[in-house]
């Protein structure tokens, strides 16, 4: 996953069990590649816009076998539900 603005780069190997992160630079090839601002990441992770939205907007672009991204789609449902209380910690969001 590439973000942008700011910048940053997180693999995800899925491959492995369990699937591991690595964050910067890592060594390829990979399945795919997914590109978005790193404010789209945010807003999908609080529930305020979906993949597909993000993805018809042109906000998120996939490189590589669209089918193989859904391989993510665990990873984000996971992540809605845990983002948004370390979003308010980190004071990216208002504390609820």
């Amino acid at each position: 996953i590439t973000l942008t603005a700011p910048s940053a780069l997180a693999v995800l190997d899925l491959r492995r069990d369990p699937p591991r992160a690595t964050f910067g630079a890592a060594p390829g090839p990979f399945d795919f590649q997914v590109t978005m601002p790193a404010d789209t990441i945010h807003r999908i992770w609080l529930g305020e816009v979906g993949v597909r939205q993000s993805m018809s907007a042109g906000q998120l672009k996939i490189h590589g076998n669209p089918l193989r991204a859904l391989s993510l789609r665990p990873i984000f449902e996971n992540a809605k539900g845990i983002y948004p209380e370390l979003a308010a910690e980190y004071g990216l969001i208002p504390a609820k």
